[in-house]
């Protein structure tokens, strides 16, 4: 029991608790219980250059507040971002060298030894202090992130770096009780006893129930029983007292959410003047505990477009409908204790399962060693995986982008995912299929309140987003024989549609309207549906059969088709893909969001 009770405690927390309950184990439970023999791990004296192209600054805010239980809570943000030049500045500090000696005073209080190191404070980082904001943008989008239990906020710096050179603002909360911080001022903050007493109850109450069903932690359960164990694991005593700390957590979160738009206009002095890009909403991310926080901030707070879980378990959080899209990247493990989420949340989720990992490879423990356990998963692979699939994720829900998160491939990573549902398609029986299937493949992501709105007519942005999401269409890299601008005058350039709307332009599959205008917002013909549908296949070489003006005869209303769209829908018919009623074609008419998903499904079959 002992034995299992460190592999939990290792799964749950960074090395606080792991170290208190067996100091002399510095093997992972899912190592031990796959008997792995060699855990081999490379040794590192930095983090991976960051996969983006900016420079990455890096600041402090410190923050308080009263929270809803009246407590008085003070916390700190270290905020990472995007620049242009390091401006000869020596690298940051990764994190604060007090950690290890407050961690061994908590030891003390909790009657247990002190642990080893668990990082070098020098060990090199990508980030630079309080430089400029970078010039290349006027304004960039906002994440936040959580650490886990025990831990600090510089534990998901390669993350934070990796997402700010892509152009991202990354704040990382000190979450005061559950967490260890440094001030601005020199204080330093660490973990409550009463909050580790607390995280102990709960593994040990954890431990206990997985005891008799040990391959939870190793082997991938069927579905139905995943989500059978998951509620019982979550639904259990200690579990539910444990996760009103998340809910806590996730104040501190909204606080300083709430205090950007100040940051913002100017009120709070800072760097970020008039440079945070709110209007379209902010992200989350966390590890372990602090992914249980940010999917708890993305359910509750309409400003948050959605959560990526970094193999945290959610307690707390049983029954709940996030109403947002939702990201686990973690271990078998996590997905078996976590499946319940696939049922209950409404929109799309995704359950990224990563073999040969333990808990602590969803943190910076991949690089920075110390005594905190290891798979056997290369360091670089994991890091690869989980910035591609969080930056995708962030990329397609927060800035709207076309992204690629249904067929990112990595060896040994099953991806699981469930789209979102609908409550007002099942009446559109002959729809259904349609947009069940292109829902699971990320072509309706900006449909709130899980409503489809089959019989609402469909608009032309709304089309051209469906017809290049549906056909994976990439933008021209042939500059000189396409117009890669959008140079719409009625089009936003930050508009959801506005990366669908690029590409398709880009490969002459959308040209001006009158006085070059797109009009986004009218609907659209059939005819001009089958004409964009038509120019796109072409583009692909999906056409096999050519058209003759001859198919159209069949239908009553063939000869109300304007001559610009009688080669496209001839050839769209002659494939089989277009068959209008049987017949009429009804070339003038609007359509329907049902009637647009069926076309598009027709033609990706």
């Amino acid at each position: 029991m002992r034995k299992l009770l460190t592999a939990v405690a290792a799964t749950f927390t960074l090395t606080t608790l792991f170290s208190a309950i067996d100091p002399n184990s510095i093997i992972s439970a899912q190592a031990q219980l796959l008997k792995q023999e060699k855990n081999v791990i490379s040794t590192f004296d930095q983090f991976p250059k960051p996969t983006g192209s900016y420079t990455v600054g890096r600041t402090q805010m410190d923050f308080k507040y009263k929270a809803s239980d009246n407590s008085e809570r003070e916390l700190t943000a270290l905020i990472f971002y995007p620049s242009d030049s390091s401006e000869g500045k020596p690298t940051a500090e990764y994190a604060f060298k007090e950690f290890q000696s407050i961690r061994d005073e908590l030891m003390a209080k909790l009657g247990a030894p002190a642990g080893e190191k668990l990082f070098d404070p020098n060990f090199k980082t990508w980030s630079y202090n309080d430089l400029a904001v970078s010039k290349k943008e006027k304004q960039y989008p906002v994440v936040f992130y959580s650490h886990g239990a025990g831990a600090y906020p510089q534990q998901g710096t390669v993350y934070a770096q990796d997402l700010a050179s892509s152009g991202y603002i990354v704040i990382a909360i000190g979450h005061p009780g559950s967490g260890a911080f440094k001030f601005k001022d020199g204080r330093v903050k660490g973990t409550t006893t009463e909050f580790m007493e607390d995280v102990t109850k709960y593994t040990t109450e954890y431990a206990g129930l997985i005891a008799p069903q040990m391959s939870i932690m190793t082997e991938k359960l069927p579905e139905e029983q995943a989500i059978e164990v998951s509620r019982q694991l979550t639904s259990a005593p200690e579990a539910l007292k444990f996760g009103q700390y998340a809910v806590q957590q996730s104040e501190d979160i909204r606080y300083v959410a709430d205090r950007l738009s100040e940051i913002n206009s100017g009120v709070i002095e800072s760097i970020f003047k008039d440079r945070l890009k709110l209007d379209i909403g902010m992200g989350v991310f966390g590890h372990s505990f602090g992914g249980t926080t940010a999917a708890i901030v993305s359910g509750n707070d309409d400003r948050f477009v959605g959560a990526v879980n970094l193999d945290g378990n959610m307690v707390g959080a049983l029954n709940s409908d996030f109403k947002k899209p939702y990201m686990q990247l973690g271990t078998v493990q996590s997905y078996n204790t976590n499946a319940f989420l696939l049922e209950t949340n409404s929109r799309e989720s995704f359950f990224a399962v990563i073999d040969n990992t333990v808990h602590s490879d969803f943190s910076d423990s991949l690089f920075t060693g110390g005594n905190a356990p290891r798979g056997t998963r290369d360091a670089m692979e994991q890091r690869n995986i989980l910035s591609s699939y969080t930056k995708e994720f962030f990329d397609r829900y927060l800035l709207r982008k076309a992204t690629k998160i249904e067929t990112l491939n990595f060896k040994n990573v099953e991806m699981i995912k469930k789209p979102q549902k609908f409550a007002d398609s099942q009446s559109f029986g002959w729809a259904q299929e349609p947009i069940e299937a292109l829902s699971a493949s990320g072509v309706f992501d900006n449909v709130k309140e899980n409503r489809f709105n089959p019989s609402a007519a469909i608009h032309r942005a709304d089309y051209v987003t469906m017809l290049v999401r549906a056909l994976n269409l990439k933008e021209s890299g042939n500059s000189g024989s396409a117009d890669t601008s959008i140079s719409f005058p009625d089009v936003d350039p930050n508009a959801y549609y506005a990366d669908a709307l690029r590409i398709a332009k880009s490969l002459g599959i959308v040209k001006d309207q009158d006085n070059h205008q797109f009009h986004p917002g009218s609907e659209i013909s059939r005819q001009d549906m089958m004409v964009l549908m038509e120019r796109a296949l072409k583009h692909l070489g999906k056409e096999s059969v050519p058209g003759s003006q001859d198919v159209l005869k069949r239908f009553t209303d063939g000869a109300n088709v304007d001559q610009y769209a009688l080669e496209s829908i001839s050839k769209l018919v002659a494939n089989g893909i277009i068959s209008g009623d049987g017949t009429k074609l009804r070339p003038l008419s609007s359509s329907t969001r049902a009637e647009a998903a069926m076309m598009i499904y027709r033609a990706i079959q």
